[in-house]
């Protein structure tokens, strides 16, 4: 009781500041999002590659002469290079290979002590500082794919631009056009301040690129969320209910024992806590502090559809059985997954051992923070085993989509047999982690219904609170994932487009259909506190 009073003292501390000095809280949120992007784009270089192990040499040189490669001055060159090669602290083994077909070139290919960001450094000294006289080096490997790779995804990332005009539809239609404002504000703030904090701690940690992906999804969609929450007329502890649930869920991802997969887990919960203070400053500085749990009447369809779902305990099972159904049959596929990784000929073994482990440790701590919200262990129990479903339905989409080649021409890429493991676990992590916050945030909504409503029908109260909240973090992060599915690059492509699906399902299938059901089937404590 002691630290839920602490919370919501400065939780209550944070909005109020923000009212009293509105022009403020904006400006710092704004000089937030604009310096922690500028430095967070300018510093991605801190962050490794990736962690996997490829069987060939992590770097392969190709050197190229004028000369017969067996001629002295080509040997002579060749030598000096091996010499400098063999100076630097991080090598393993280096090797020397002729090429079949080709009389003036040989390889060298190195392999290195040292992985991650030792690994990445110790490359770009070599490609900085190698001597090649008067023959011409060209450099490749796994290293060199991994990188591109990345480049490309980096770049990429711009499509999501694309993205921000639907999203400002979105959220002005759920929160009113001057708090919608302040949110975008917020969650570019959020989003730019965990990227950042990765890119610092990359100083002492191996920290990977895909940190960036969890930062940035965490922290803009969280916040988008939470602000819609806070205009329903939600406490401090329901926010950190809520964004404890995605950084649970985020960091479950450390438990598959992958170290590239395991920086999703930092940036993700980074980016979800971060999202509190800043939804807080936010919505205080743009609202008179008391609740408006129908903002634009974007509660109003919300309730409609519960009234029809929920109507009675009949109509409630069919469409809770049609959503099971619907959600069996994009899941199934799921354990059907191949992966590949960039720049590996094999990914990272999964054992199902780690993969339970993090399922299990995700499923705990969301039951348990719906259950402190709400203090009713099934609905708690119910509503988080629901939103596992569209994290395993991702997985599954993604199979009968890019691995199976099925929308080749539609989606223009070539299927491999194989997803990408960063791809399929980073769209999977998003989903899951706002899938988690989503239930927690149906807890307290359903736990809140009697006290703030009474006599209000439960089952629409309790969707026309929490309705609009699920409804712009679910659009916005189908909207980003869409816009990525324009990628040039698979994993880019992949991702966006697992995650949109995703969100899709989330919306459409879970809270539209299978939540009103849930509610509406509970025994008679849903409806008498």
């Amino acid at each position: 009781m002691v630290g839920g009073g602490y919370v919501a003292y400065v939780g209550e501390r944070l909005r109020t500041t923000a009212a009293q000095h509105p022009g403020r809280a904006l400006g710092v949120l704004a000089a937030v999002a604009v310096l922690g992007t500028a430095l967070a784009a300018g510093w991605t270089d801190r962050l490794a590659l990736s962690s996997a192990d490829s069987k060939g040499a992590a770097l392969r040189i190709d050197v190229r002469g004028g000369r017969p490669a067996s001629s002295a001055t080509f040997r002579v060159a060749v030598r000096t290079m091996r010499a400098q090669l063999a100076a630097d602290p991080a090598l393993r083994a280096l090797r020397e290979r002729r090429p079949s077909g080709s009389t003036n070139s040989t390889l060298l290919l190195v392999d290195f002590d040292v992985g991650g960001q030792g690994r990445d450094a110790a490359i770009a000294r070599i490609e900085r500082n190698l001597d090649p006289g008067q023959l011409t080096v060209a450099f490749g490997g796994s290293s060199a794919t991994v990188r591109a790779a990345r480049d490309d995804a980096l770049d990429d990332l711009v499509l999501i631009l694309l993205a921000l005009p639907l999203v400002a539809l979105i959220a002005a239609a759920t929160l009113g056009v001057r708090p919608a404002g302040a949110a975008l504000v917020a969650a570019a703030a959020a989003a730019a301040l965990a990227s950042l904090a990765c890119e610092l701690a990359a100083v002492v940690i191996d920290l990977y690129w895909l940190a960036l992906v969890g930062a940035s999804a965490g922290g803009a969609l969280l916040t988008l969320q939470l602000c819609a929450l806070l205009r329903a007329g939600a406490e401090p502890a329901a926010l950190w209910g809520s964004a404890l649930a995605a950084a649970g869920a985020f960091g479950a991802t450390a438990a598959l024992g992958v170290a590239y997969l395991a920086s999703i887990a930092l940036g993700g919960a980074l980016g979800a806590l971060l999202a509190v203070p800043a939804s807080l400053l936010a919505m205080g500085a743009t609202s008179d502090l008391e609740p408006s749990s129908d903002a634009g009447g974007a509660s109003a369809p919300w309730r409609a559809i519960a009234g029809l779902v929920g109507w009675t305990r009949p109509t409630a099972g069919a469409f809770g059985a049609l959503a099971l159904a619907l959600l069996l049959i994009v899941a199934v596929p799921a354990d059907r997954v191949a992966t590949a990784a960039i720049g590996a000929s094999a990914p990272p073994a999964i054992g199902a051992t780690a993969l339970g482990v993090a399922i299990g440790i995700a499923v705990a701590i969301t039951a348990l923070l719906g259950w402190a919200l709400c203090r009713r262990a099934g609905l708690a129990l119910a509503t988080t085993l629901v939103a596992a479903v569209p994290a395993v339905a991702t997985a599954g989409l993604l199979v009968v989509s890019f691995q199976d080649g099925n929308l080749e021409g539609p989606l223009d890429y070539s299927s491999t047999g194989a997803l990408q493991l960063g791809s399929v676990v980073a769209a999977v992590s998003v989903v899951g982690a706002l899938c988690a916050s989503q239930a927690v945030a149906l807890a307290w909504a359903a736990g809140q219904v009697e006290v703030r409503e009474p006599g209000a029908e439960p089952v629409m109260e309790t969707m026309g609170r929490c309705g609009p909240a699920i409804a712009v973090a679910c659009l916005t992060g189908a909207a980003a994932g869409i816009a990525l599915g324009f990628a040039s690059h698979g994993f880019v492509k992949e991702f966006g487009l697992g995650m949109a699906a995703g969100m899709v399902i989330e919306l459409l299938i879970v809270q539209a259909l299978l939540a009103p059901a849930l509610l509406r089937l509970r025994p008679g404590e849903a409806r008498h506190q």
